[in-house]
C-alpha cells in the first residue's frame, strides 16, 4: 500500500508455509514479487488492483491481512472461503467487517466470504477484540490512514511482540499513545 520495497530474508521460496500464497495474491494486485532461495522482495505498485475473488480457504490467517488491504485497491476484492476464522480468537470476519465499516468502507458478508470495495477512508478507533491480527492487520491499514487507532495494540505480543517496532524499522510512522485504563 505504499509502493515500497520489502525483501524478507531467511525465508525460503519453497517453504511449506501456505500462508506465503499471500504473495500470489499480491502479486494478482499488480505487486511485483521476487522469491530467491533465502529471500523474498515484494513492491507495491503506484495503485493496487483489485475486482477478484479468491478462497482463502488454506491459507485463512491472511483473510484479514488481505482484507485490511483491499479498501486501496481499484475495484471490489471478496475473500471466499474463510467461515472457520469466525471461531478463532474472536470472530474475525465479523471484527474486519465492522472495523472496516468504522472507517466508512462498504463490506458485504456472508458466513464464510467478505467482499470489501474500495473507499476514501475516514479515521477511526478500532477494536481489536484482543486478537493479534486484528490488531496487525488494521494497523497496517492505518499505516497509511493518519488518525486510525488501535485498541489494545499490546495484544500482538501473542505472536509478535516486536510488531510496531518492525514496523517502525520498515520505515513505517507510527504514533504512540498510552492512556490511563486502556491496556
Amino acid at each position: 500500500i505504499h509502493g515500497i520495497k520489502l525483501t524478507i530474508t531467511n525465508l525460503n521460496k519453497n517453504t511449506l508455509q501456505p500462508d506465503l500464497r499471500l504473495l500470489d495474491v499480491l502479486a494478482t494486485m499488480g505487486c511485483e514479487v521476487e522469491k530467491t532461495n533465502s529471500s523474498i522482495s515484494i513492491r507495491g505498485p503506484e495503485h493496487l488492483k483489485g475486482g477478484f475473488s479468491v478462497s482463502l480457504g488454506d491459507f485463512s490467517d491472511q483473510a484479514l491481512t488481505l482484507g485490511c488491504i483491499a479498501p486501496y485497491a481499484d475495484a471490489p476484492i471478496e475473500i471466499k472461503d474463510v467461515g472457520h476464522i469466525r471461531k478463532h480468537e474472536c470472530d474475525r470476519l465479523e471484527a474486519l467487517a465492522v472495523g472496516l465499516n468504522k472507517l466508512g468502507i462498504k463490506t458485504e458478508s456472508s458466513f464464510s466470504t467478505i467482499k470489501i470495495y474500495p473507499a476514501k477512508l475516514t479515521p477511526a478507533s478500532i477494536d481489536t477484540f484482543h486478537d493479534h491480527r486484528v490488531a496487525m492487520s488494521f494497523a497496517i491499514l492505518g499505516s497509511k490512514c493518519p488518525g486510525v487507532e488501535i485498541s489494545n495494540p499490546s495484544c500482538v505480543a501473542k505472536t509478535f511482540p516486536s510488531f510496531f517496532e518492525d514496523m517502525e524499522q520498515v520505515g513505517i510512522k507510527l504514533k504512540h499513545e498510552l492512556r490511563a485504563g486502556l491496556v
